[in-house]
């Protein structure tokens, strides 16, 4: 009688799993897609560069100087970009100060801007100061172009004033530079 049931339980299982396989033996298929859009971007960390900062001087002083300061760009990986500077004060030799030089103003309260009172600089890619670092564009452009690969890429950006640019009047001088990147 063991045997019995051991057989009938063996054929009600199997039974069963026949049943069950065959109300499942058709399939059908479908998919979904996972997405997701990756926008180019660029950020200069942090957004203010250090500032460039000369050397106290007297107006006898005529030793020229060269400091620098560190810009941090970030881009996407593959993102070309271009790094362009711009001084922002003007004259009318160079209205757009695309070329890299620039000029410090005197920033002393109630002083008038004269137009003897201002120091000239000029920016660069090298400490030697034979590539300008500006904002003009394109193949005789004096920017610095570069393809990020979403590390920190950092540059050095040279400051000079020449040993002469320092007879002006006592007092403290200064200008803002505009850091643009374009991507």
């Amino acid at each position: 009688m063991s045997f019995t049931k051991t057989a009938l339980s063996s054929i009600a299982a199997a039974s069963l799993m026949l049943l069950t396989s065959a109300s499942f033996a058709d399939t059908v298929s479908g998919s979904f897609d996972v997405k997701v859009t990756v926008n180019k971007s660029c950020a200069i960390n942090p957004s203010k560069a250090a500032d460039v900062q000369f050397d106290t001087v007297d107006t006898t002083n005529n030793t020229a100087q060269t400091k620098q300061t560190i810009l941090t760009v970030k881009c996407s990986k593959g993102t070309s970009y271009e790094i362009g500077l711009t001084p922002g004060n003007t004259d009318a030799a160079n209205p757009l100060n695309t070329s890299g030089v620039g000029f410090m103003k005197r920033t002393s309260a109630g002083v008038t801007d004269a137009a003897d009172q201002k120091i000239a600089y000029k920016l660069t890619k090298d400490s030697g100061g034979a590539t300008a670092w500006g904002s003009t564009t394109g193949t005789s452009g004096n920017t610095v172009t570069k393809t990020g690969d979403s590390t920190a890429q950092t540059f050095t950006v040279y400051a000079s004033v020449a040993g002469s640019a320092w007879n002006v009047e006592p007092g403290s001088y200064m200008d803002t530079v505009t850091v643009t990147v374009t991507y």
